[in-house]
């Protein structure tokens, strides 16, 4: 149905005199009759009972009033809402992370966009590992918070951080009473690791140089990072992780002697003309030290 003729409906029903439903319409009686009998037939029941000498509103009638009441407020609300804008009016920019743990890293430099760009409207997506790339070239994202990887060499980098490797284990596992911990105090414990596929190389070394020979049932694989420190605050073993991922309630994080820091930042595909962008890189750099240049 459409609400053209609600509207015709509703007039009619108000006034209940076809003729001056017409003439508030500013439409012909016939446009009024050929639209009300077409919502008659939608809904499969006679709205009003019309006679030569009189028009009234059948039960069916009476109680369809505040639905088309509802349906036309709809939409006379969504026209408020959208009157005077357009498409320009927004600046969208399109930011993924591959970890919901590390979306808080991008709160300072949106705030910061704030002033400059008061239309701006951010969408945050967190993207899997594999497909930030494709996301990128094809221009569905404007940039992607995640750890350097080669695979991304073709993209520019910007480093917002280098994140210590830590071993995660649960609030009050002898582990957690370690000032730091070594690999040796890890060979005798169950690992939780994620699947190497959703892993940067300089984190899944890491983490693979403490397999060694360790039998199935004292290791754990999990379909994502995020995961990990899940079944690890359940108690199912402890893992080396990247600090910014390492910290939800239950988990105690320890640093991990001889483990080397892992960069995380900002792939992006371009800055030619994306003053936004450009922005939004600067303030995202402003507490590392990191430098946009033209490109």
């Amino acid at each position: 149905m459409y609400t053209a003729q609600l509207r015709c409906f509703l007039t009619a029903a108000d006034t209940l005199n076809f003729a001056r439903a017409a003439e508030q319409l500013h439409i012909t009686q016939p446009a009024v009759t050929q639209q009300i009998k077409a919502l008659e037939k939608e809904l499969g029941v006679r709205l009003f009972h019309r006679s030569t000498h009189s028009v009234r509103l059948t039960e069916e009638g009476l109680l369809f009033v505040a639905d088309a009441i509802q349906m036309v407020a709809v939409e006379d609300r969504a026209k408020r809402r959208f009157a005077g804008h357009s498409a320009e009016t927004f600046e969208t920019l399109a930011v993924g992370c591959i970890h919901a743990q590390a979306l808080p890293l991008l709160t300072a430099p949106l705030a910061r966009m704030r002033p400059a760009h008061p239309a701006l409207r951010p969408v945050l997506h967190i993207v899997p590992f594999q497909h930030i790339y494709r996301l990128l070239d094809e221009g569905s994202l404007d940039a992607v918070a995640a750890f350097e990887d080669p695979a991304g060499a073709a993209f520019h980098y910007q480093e917002l951080l280098r994140a210590p490797m830590v071993c995660v284990c649960p609030e009050g596992h002898p582990l957690a009473a370690h000032a730091a911990v070594t690999p040796e105090d890890l060979q005798t414990v169950p690992l939780v690791l994620p699947t190497p596929a959703q892993v940067p190389p300089a984190v899944r070394q890491q983490q693979e140089a403490l397999l060694g020979e360790r039998p199935p049932t004292g290791l754990y694989i999990c379909d994502t990072m995020d995961a990990v420190p899940v079944l690890v605050a359940a108690g199912y073993g402890v893992s080396i992780l990247p600090s910014l991922l390492a910290a939800p309630p239950g988990v105690a994080q320890r640093p991990l002697e001889g483990g080397a820091p892992v960069s995380f930042g900002l792939y992006y595909k371009s800055l030619k003309d994306r003053p936004l962008l450009r922005d939004f890189l600067a303030f995202a750099g402003e507490g590392s030290g990191a430098d946009v240049k033209e490109r």
